[in-house]
């Protein structure tokens, strides 16, 4: 059976955990935020980690209040994005993976973490219950198969190894009970935020957090930050 530490030492994946200080990623989380009177609980949809240009060793995200009403239930679709050092990315992922919440993370890696993002989405964990996805090649979005998981990537195959949760139906339910609303409602949100196909050919990426490399890219290529299927430009990190 593969184990996180198999994933974490992939070649393919290297260079997403190289030691190397003068690489960086980028981790991107969309997280489900339930609020029922003075209660908070969240759900990671999806997570992607990727190659980045950038560090700032801090978070940002969406800040807005703005929830909606779905079988009764107030939620909002809030992203937390962090960019960071890659030589801290071993140690990011494996605490995540132990259900360590994102302010406990942050803590422990002095990572920036503004008093209202900790307010926001803090308290959030990536779950902790996982099975490793391996790592494959993923032919690019835009090739003529549209059989199979594909690249984020119009023109780009990747390198793709996934922490796929071990329930991903609980991700749709309210109060126990499946929510053909709710999943609407959550496919419709990351759609537009990320470009993929949650209702269709990315429907296995729910409640995974995905690792990509993207081997014919240079971390200085803007085109590593956008996925050019649908013909639209979208952007993979903000």
């Amino acid at each position: 059976m593969i184990t996180l530490h198999d994933l974490l030492e992939t070649p393919a994946l290297s260079r997403l955990f190289t030691q190397d200080q003068t690489k960086n990623c980028a981790l991107q989380l969309w997280l489900a935020i339930f609020k029922e009177e003075k209660q908070i609980s969240y759900r990671m949809l999806y997570g992607r980690l990727v190659p980045y240009s950038f560090s700032a060793n801090s978070w940002s995200g969406t800040d807005d209040d703005k929830y909606v009403s779905v079988d009764g239930a107030s939620v909002q679709v809030a992203q937390a994005t962090l960019y960071f050092s890659s030589s801290k990315a071993v140690t990011l992922i494996t605490l995540l993976s132990q259900g360590k919440t994102i302010e406990a993370v942050s803590a422990e890696l002095q990572l920036g973490l503004t008093e209202k993002l900790a307010k926001k989405f803090g308290g959030a964990t990536i779950g902790s219950k996982f099975h490793m996805r391996p790592a494959s090649y993923l032919i690019n979005r835009d090739a003529r198969s549209r059989a199979g998981l594909r690249s984020p990537h119009g023109s780009s195959g990747a390198f793709s190894a996934s922490l796929c949760s071990q329930d991903k139906l609980a991700l749709f339910d309210i109060d126990g009970k499946a929510s053909p609303e709710l999943a609407e409602q959550l496919i419709r949100q990351l759609n537009g935020d990320t470009g993929l196909d949650f209702g269709g050919i990315d429907n296995s990426r729910f409640g995974e957090l995905e690792m990509l490399v993207f081997p014919t890219l240079d971390d200085e290529d803007r085109e590593l930050l956008e996925s050019t299927w649908k013909s639209e430009p979208v952007r993979i990190s903000v």
